[in-house]
Parts: C-alpha cells; sequence; structure tokens
C-alpha cells in the first residue's frame, strides 16, 4: 500500500533523524551558550568583556566585522514593505531567494543551501563532517566556528601553521591530507589575518586536493579581495568538484542583524549538511525578501567596499603614526601586532571608547580592529595614540 507523508510529517521524521546525529551536541553548546559564530570564538573573558559589561559611552564599535554602510536602501525599502506579511511562512518567497542565488553563481537551484547567515552552515559542515572522529584540515589561526562544531562531536583538527606573513600555506595544508581525512577548511581572504592568497592558487589547491577530500571554503570576505569576485572558487562547484563554498550576506551586504548566508555546492555534498541544518524554518520572511533585494544591487555593493577601502586608509595613517606594524588586510578588518598583554589592551582601548578584539599567537599579541565608519576610525586612531 503506497503512503504519503504530510510536510509537517516529513519535517517532523527529519527532525527526529537529525537529531539523534545530535547526541553529543550538549557538551559543545554547554561550552557555548550562544551560536552566533563571533561569539563563539571569544574567550570567556572576551564574552564578559562585551556582553555582560554593557557599551556605555562606545564611540566605536569595532570587534565584530560587521559593515555599518549596510544594508542598502533596497534591502531596507524590502524589509519594511514584508511587515505587514510577516504571519506567513516565507515558502515561495525563500524558493525565489534560492533561484535568485543559483543563477547569480550559474549553478542549479539543488546546488544552492540557505542558512541563518554562514554560521548555521559552519555548524552543519563541522557536525557532518567531525563525526565519528572525521579529520579536519584546517590552517592555523583560522576562523574556529567549524573546527570547534566539529570537535564538539568528536572530530580532530589537523593545524597547518600560517607562515610568517601570516597568509594560509595550502602547499602545507595539501600535504597534511591523509586517508583519514574528511574535509579540508580553509577561509579565503583569512579572518583574523585578513590576508589572501590569489584566485588561481585557491583553485588550483581546490582542483587537486578535492579529488581526496571534500573542501570548504568560506568566502565571507571575497568581495573585499583584490581580485574581487573573479577571485572565487565557484568555478571549481560548476565543473562537478568536491568543493563546498560558503557565502554570507553578513559583511559587504551589512545583514550581520538579519543573517542570511548559503553555500554553493553538488546535491550530494549539500545532502551531507541539510541534517544539520534547521528544515527550511531559519531564515524570517523580512530577510529573505532583503536579501534577495540585495543579492545584486551592484551599486550598493561597489559603494560599501569602497567606503571600507577608504576608512581602511585612514586606519593605515593611524598606525604609522604610532609606529605599529602593517599587516596589508583584504577584508573589513586589519590584524596588528601590539607591545602589550591583550587583555590590558582592550581594556585601556575601551576606556577610551573604543572596542576591538585580541589574539594571542605563538607568544605574540595581535589587535584585530574592524572598519568601521570614518569618525569610527577617528576615534580609534585618537585612543590607540593615547594607548601606545
Amino acid at each position: 500500500m503506497k503512503t504519503s507523508l504530510t510536510r509537517r510529517q516529513a519535517l517532523k521524521a527529519g527532525t527526529l533523524a537529525a537529531s539523534a546525529a545530535f547526541v553529543n551536541l550538549p557538551s559543545l553548546f554547554a561550552k557555548s551558550p550562544s551560536y552566533n559564530a563571533e561569539f563563539l570564538s571569544m574567550t570567556d573573558e572576551e564574552r564578559a568583556f562585551y556582553y555582560f559589561e554593557g557599551q556605555e559611552g562606545v564611540k566605536a564599535r569595532l570587534f565584530a566585522n560587521e559593515n555599518p554602510f549596510g544594508p542598502s536602501e533596497k534591502a531596507i525599502a524590502a524589509i519594511t514593505n514584508s511587515l505587514k506579511d510577516s504571519y506567513m511562512y516565507p515558502f515561495d518567497e525563500r524558493a525565489e531567494l534560492q533561484r535568485k542565488i543559483a543563477a547569480y553563481e550559474g549553478v542549479s537551484e539543488d546546488h544552492i543551501l540557505l542558512g541563518a547567515g554562514s554560521t548555521q552552515l559552519l555548524m552543519a559542515a563541522g557536525v557532518a563532517f567531525g563525526m565519528k572522529g572525521g579529520e579536519i584540515v584546517i590552517s592555523h589561526p583560522t576562523f574556529d566556528s567549524l573546527p570547534k562544531y566539529a570537535e564538539g562531536v568528536g572530530g580532530k583538527l589537523v593545524k597547518v601553521d600560517v607562515d610568517s606573513g601570516l597568509k594560509q600555506q595550502l602547499g602545507k595544508m595539501a600535504d597534511a591530507v591523509s586517508s583519514k581525512t574528511s574535509l579540508v577548511y580553509s577561509v579565503n581572504p583569512m579572518n583574523p589575518t585578513g590576508t589572501q592568497v590569489s584566485g588561481k592558487e585557491m583553485r588550483d589547491f581546490c582542483n587537486s586536493v578535492s579529488d581526496r577530500a571534500p573542501v570548504f571554503v568560506d568566502e565571507a570576505y571575497i568581495d573585499y579581495h583584490p581580485e574581487g569576485l573573479k577571485a572565487s572558487t565557484i568555478s571549481c562547484v560548476q565543473q562537478g568538484k568536491n568543493v563546498i563554498v560558503c557565502k554570507t550576506f553578513s559583511k559587504v551586504h551589512g545583514f550581520a542583524g538579519l543573517r542570511v548566508g548559503y553555500c554553493v555546492a553538488k546535491p550530494d555534498l549539500l545532502a551531507k549538511m541539510k541534517p544539520f541544518s534547521t528544515g527550511g524554518f531559519d531564515l524570517s520572511r523580512p530577510a529573505v525578501l532583503a536579501a534577495t533585494a540585495s543579492v545584486d544591487d551592484k551599486a550598493f555593493l561597489s559603494m560599501s567596499v569602497q567606503q571600507t577601502e577608504e576608512s581602511k586608509q585612514l586606519l593605515y595613517k593611524g598606525l604609522k603614526a604610532v609606529g605599529a606594524s602593517l599587516i596589508p588586510s583584504f577584508t573589513n578588518f586589519a590584524m596588528f601586532p601590539i607591545d602589550m598583554n591583550g587583555s590590558t589592551f582592550l581594556s585601556r582601548m575601551k576606556e577610551k571608547g573604543v572596542l576591538v578584539r585580541s589574539w594571542n599567537f605563538k607568544n605574540q599579541d595581535w589587535c584585530r580592529v574592524s572598519i568601521g565608519r570614518k569618525d569610527e576610525m577617528e576615534a580609534f586612531n585618537k585612543a590607540l595614540a593615547q594607548v601606545v
């Protein structure tokens, strides 16, 4: 006898199947009370510093790589117009966004997996490929959301240090791939270093390595790459390679608070991640319609990149004025070494109304500062001169 499932029954069945695979996740989430990637990557001290002490008197919020130039007017109009219909699930609208992104990336719709920002997709990949002791090759340091989720379900990390210029060493990462490798994770341009490798280098890497293990490329900052979208590895997916490209609207589109992202990959790779996403109820109607309006708003995206570059030049001027070493950045943030304890630096900058981040890598403390508006960069430069 032939039977059929209603949409609600199918969703329930999928949720139950996925929950069985999540049995090892509580230990991970107990350590990380928020699924937000920026929050997840912070130390306990930094979480208290930013979230529990408040942000009164802040002149420059420069710790989260947010884009203060967005969202675009078209996106804002779409959000406003959507509010009256927000009681409805965005089934058709979500499908339209998926179609539009597929056309934008030059792939079929079944090559697109939507998510609430890239964080949800990084979690899905970390769990899917980290389960059962899966080994994931990563650069070190790197944006560690995916690696942390992988470790949370028993995954093992194979870390390859960046070179002296803080660039990821693709050759050494390729050499680290073995029969045990379940995934290779790369971020280009890099977070937290701000460095990049050329589009050709990354594509050659993906083409050679993906025959041995899937490659996940996080392109959150690809719009800021000196080659722009020409540096993307989307062409590897178009050629049928085992490559997953992850993009987010949080950066150049200014959607950090709206939460829209997507992965582009062959359907069989996306199928491994889907059980660990939320099944289509993750994106709000306003966010879906805003993303649909923003995805190909070329004028706004160009303005956003240009404004970021102008503010970045102000930052460089301030760093040069105090004699700080400059690590050229190809993102909407920059990192530079500091000659004091990171926690002390954060506290002294906060006293001046400026919020930034710190890292310690190989016994060197670093500051990572987001690129904000020009007035924010001027406030940062003034505070930096006083603190150092």
